[in-house]
């Protein structure tokens, strides 16, 4: 009983040591975790290299991307990218700034008039007689592009031009655009044709070049509000030769 007594004033000692240590926040162990806030997810304003893009799970095949595709020898394959080539804005970044998440089809506004999409009636009026004289004159069209298969899809059908291309290869398809040309010739066995190829940025048109060794006629779209008349006359023609 007496030790008990005599080892009472170390033991209070300890508590008010304690108590003040808590107070002045010494005690990690103690200390409640500051709330993070949520990471905000980044979007993309441009869009991405098919290089760095990850096909999803669900993603068709090289081989199931091309079977819409005929293997008849045309007269000509009109290989198109889409934004800012056969469209005049640059659907991307238009509809990554109206969300986050994953770029789809159910971003388009469904206010938007389809003529902004491809610059007004008159130039849609032009793209699609440019069309017309390309199938009209035997040749292929395909449209090849980093942005997704379903929204390119759809801004197509709205516009009524689906009907002069059998399918769209989008960014699913992993690949540089060189290798994808590559490969459709490869598998629609119809290397002996004419091959054009056109594009707004440079980059992907050295990388067709290179690719293919220079058998494809490329073409470089300036502007940046797609394709004008000289370019539907300079691929009308090429695709002729």
């Amino acid at each position: 009983m007496e030790m008990g007594i005599a080892a009472l004033p170390a033991v209070r000692g300890k508590e008010k040591e304690r108590t003040a240590r808590d107070k002045r926040g010494n005690l990690p162990s103690l200390q409640r975790p500051v709330p993070q806030p949520p990471a905000v997810p980044v979007v993309a304003t441009e869009c991405p290299d098919r290089e760095r893009s990850a096909a999803g799970p669900s993603a068709p095949t090289g081989g199931e991307l091309f079977v819409k595709f005929g293997t008849t020898p045309a007269r000509a394959s009109v290989v198109l990218d889409f934004d800012l080539t056969v469209s005049s804005v640059h659907v991307w970044s238009t509809l990554s700034r109206t969300g986050t998440g994953r770029i789809s089809a159910d971003r388009i506004p469904s206010d938007l008039p389809i003529h902004d999409i491809f610059g007004g009636p008159a130039r849609l009026q032009e793209l699609q007689t440019f069309f017309e004289q390309l199938t009209g004159s035997g040749a292929q069209l395909i449209i090849l592009t980093n942005n997704y298969r379903d929204v390119v899809l759809k801004c197509l059908q709205q516009a009524a031009l689906d009907r002069f291309i059998p399918d769209v290869i989008g960014r699913e398809k992993p690949g540089s655009k060189g290798q994808i040309v590559a490969e459709l010739r490869e598998r629609l066995n119809v290397k002996s044709g004419k091959w054009v190829f056109v594009d707004d940025d440079p980059f992907n048109v050295k990388s067709v070049n290179a690719a293919t060794k220079g058998e494809v006629v490329t073409l470089t779209v300036e502007g940046g509000s797609g394709m004008q008349m000289r370019h539907f006359k300079k691929v009308v023609s090429l695709a002729s030769q």
